[in-house]
């Protein structure tokens, strides 16, 4: 008995069967497309139908898990506004969310503002020139995106400033006029300027909140909105402080 007593001991206390795996630390990134990171989301893994863990993204996009082998995916909540997801999401190191673009015509029930990370969006000047943010800042530093109209006088003299300061630095920046009050044809009788200018749906004004003209917007090479600015900017080297922060 004595016997049976000691090994029953000795196998409570080496445990008995067969190993466990040790659980092992899984990070997962999420980024942008355009490369910035993405703090604030809740990311929940799976294994089958059983939810396992839920994270919150920490300031540089990640969060930690520790995990068994196996198989598992991921799903997201609380998007940043612009973003998107599928689903489900296989487990990764690093998670790219897509922009989801705003709708054409009845624009977006989420408004826009400073420090939101930007709906993808597509422009058509009436020459038929396409502007799509998220391609531009796969070349440019910062997207200036000015909202305006043809009788706009305030409008015409940012535009002057405007035009100097791209002429300095179009090879960083990129600048898109957009007129949520006016069609194509009206559009295209405009004073052409080395940038582009393209009509837009009249619903974007609730999206970005615009009540005065011209505001222009900044958008950094992560797709963030920087800066908003209601009114005219007549000096260019204003505008050009203006914009120093954001360009490295």
């Amino acid at each position: 008995m004595k016997q049976i007593l000691c090994l029953f001991l000795a196998l409570l206390l080496t445990g008995c069967g067969a190993p466990v795996a040790p659980r092992e630390e899984r990070s997962v990134t999420l980024r942008s497309i355009h490369g910035g990171p993405l703090p604030g989301i809740e990311v929940t893994v799976w294994q089958g139908q059983s939810p396992l863990d839920r994270q919150i993204t920490d300031e540089t996009g990640t969060v930690r898990f520790g995990l068994l082998p196996g198989d598992y995916h991921l799903t997201l909540d609380r998007l940043p506004p612009g973003h998107t997801a599928p689903a489900e999401l296989p487990l990764t190191d690093t998670v790219t969310l897509t922009t989801a673009p705003i709708p054409p015509e009845q624009g977006s029930p989420t408004s826009l503002g400073l420090g939101d990370l930007m709906y993808d969006f597509t422009l058509t000047t009436p020459t038929g020139e396409i502007f799509n943010l998220s391609q531009t800042l796969q070349e440019k530093e910062l997207v200036l995106l000015e909202f305006w109209y043809t009788g706009c006088r305030p409008c015409a003299t940012s535009f002057t400033a405007l035009e100097v300061v791209y002429s300095q630095l179009k090879d960083r920046i990129a600048v898109i006029g957009a007129d949520p009050l006016e069609d194509a044809a009206t559009v295209s009788g405009y004073k052409k300027h080395s940038f582009p200018l393209a009509p837009c749906p009249s619903s974007w004004t609730d999206i970005f909140g615009i009540t005065m003209y011209p505001t222009l917007i900044l958008i950094d090479r992560w797709g963030v909105i920087r800066h908003v600015h209601r009114g005219a900017i007549a000096d260019p080297n204003e505008l050009r402080q203006l914009l120093t922060p954001y360009l490295t």
